[in-house]
């Protein structure tokens, strides 16, 4: 699988994912956008250029995203997209979670524990 991850941004260290382009298990074509995001003075198109199916919008709609993080899971299959159904969303900053890095590491061990994500995945 292949983690698509908020690049470095100039003047800013995040950005509000405004919009989703492609749904989950949907197929991604060479130079498809994947998601829009909102930094403080521009807006910002991801674009994928790998040919997949996005497994997982690991981020939803109106949360704040640091760079760095992993935003969307692409898998080369597209048996491979139910792998990934279960693996937590990232719900940072959202409104209606206080304390959304800590809700997603118990989530990561939780599914380590259940031995639904490898060793590798825990730790990108």
């Amino acid at each position: 699988h292949l983690t698509v991850k908020l690049p470095d941004l100039p003047d800013t260290d995040s950005a509000v994912l405004q919009e989703w382009h492609i749904a989950e298990g949907e197929s991604i074509k060479s130079d498809s956008t994947l998601c829009s995001l909102e930094a403080e003075h521009f807006l910002l198109n991801i674009d994928s250029s790998d040919l997949g199916f996005l497994a997982k919008q690991v981020v939803p709609v109106g949360v704040k995203v640091p760079v760095h993080q992993t935003i969307a899971i692409i898998v080369p299959n597209e048996e491979d997209v139910a792998a990934f159904a279960s693996f937590p969303e990232y719900i940072g900053d959202h409104p209606d979670h206080e304390d959304g890095a800590t809700e997603v590491l118990r989530k990561l061990r939780e599914l380590k524990k259940a031995n639904q994500i490898s060793r590798t995945q825990f730790m990108d």
